[in-house]
């Protein structure tokens, strides 16, 4: 009899090398009289299975091929015992592990033969629990189907295992580990530099690949000519002049790191910083308008590069400045009293 044969191809495999669960999604194939389609697990090698048409009363009888080293759960005891080569159609999350009932003698396994009691659930996607080795190691994994036994149209749509040796896989289960290869860094907007006193500057982190399963990092500073600390959301706080390495490390295990040099100035300029200064800008955070307590001679807010984007001249003790055009974020307040006296402090508009 000629048969059909279909290589089913990692034709879109989510996840890489680094995955605990190899997912392979294809286009659905569907078995057809005198059929055989090949199922090769881990993409490489031989096909450790075959779905077959077993070609009984000249309709699609479907069945499962393996080789010695591969087997599926079934549904009866080992042989000779009943139903020992009926394969079982598994629900979703079912549990495939060294517990299950597996046939693994090297022999076919058929799905709703004449002679077993045990139907396999029709017209729905089941899962086919199987277990077959790479190397020495062996591995658990599952088979999507769906089996029409009114119309007799068998269709295998993907497949998937633990790419652990030994280590158990639920029926459907795509989740993957997708570990980080690279981050870099780099200060918010791509500034490098802080050039106000006591000044923060936010780092960020970019992490590859993009569908990283953690993204998360931790922070430090590594203190060169100059000094600073830093927050574990990644706020960098100046202290001394110079630069200082700024580094992201990735939390997954892989230990991937980033770094980036900022240079800092203007750290030693004699001033006075607001907090416990007898000048005082309130409220903070503030969302329409500010008031300082003592009269100056000048208001400056500035950007954390260093912009200026507010400035007010020849201020009152108790006078009202309007912030309401500022947009939302952290700011420099750089205050000039009367005695020339520079007074900054960082500042929230909310």
């Amino acid at each position: 009899m000629k048969k059909n044969y279909f290589i089913i191809a990692a034709m879109a495999v989510v996840g890489m090398s680094n995955a605990e669960v190899q997912y392979t999604d294809i286009t659905d194939q569907t078995l057809t009289s005198g059929g055989t389609i090949g199922i090769n697990m881990d993409g490489t090698g031989a096909d450790e299975f075959e779905m077959i048409d077993q070609g009984f009363g000249g309709t699609v009888e479907p069945g499962i091929a393996f080789n010695a080293d591969a087997g599926f759960v079934m549904v009866g005891g080992p042989a000779p015992l009943v139903e020992w080569d009926v394969i079982k159609g598994l629900t979703l999350n079912t549990t495939i592990d060294g517990s299950s009932n597996f046939h693994n003698n090297g022999m076919d396994g058929y799905i709703d033969p004449f002679w077993g009691d045990t139907k396999f659930p029709s017209d729905v996607d089941s899962y086919i629990g199987v277990t077959f080795k790479l190397g020495s190691n062996t591995h658990y994994g599952w088979i999507r189907v769906n089996w029409s036994s009114a119309s007799t149209t068998f269709i295998i749509k993907d497949f998937a295992y633990e790419s652990t040796a030994n280590t158990a896989i639920k029926a459907g289960d795509k989740v993957v580990n997708v570990l980080v290869s690279s981050i870099t860094v780099q200060g918010q907007g791509g500034v490098s530099t802080i050039t106000m006193k006591g000044a923060p500057l936010q780092m960020e982190a970019g992490v590859l690949p993009a569908n990283a399963s953690d993204q998360t990092v931790t922070w430090s500073v590594v203190n060169g000519t100059g000094s600073a600390t830093i927050s574990t959301a990644g706020l960098l706080t100046a202290a001394g002049d110079g630069t200082v390495t700024v580094t992201a490390t990735s939390n997954d295990g892989t230990a991937k790191t980033g770094s980036a040099v900022i240079t800092i100035s203007n750290q030693s300029l004699a001033t006075n910083n607001l907090s416990g200064d007898a000048i005082q800008v309130y409220p903070n955070p503030a969302s329409e308008y500010i008031v300082i307590s003592a009269k100056v001679q000048k208001a400056d807010i500035l950007s954390l590069d260093g912009k200026i984007i507010f400035s007010s001249n020849n201020i009152k003790s108790g006078e009202m400045l309007d912030i309401r055009s500022i947009s939302t974020g952290t700011y420099i307040i750089q205050l000039i009293d009367y005695k020339g006296n520079n007074h900054t402090s960082t500042w929230q508009k909310k």
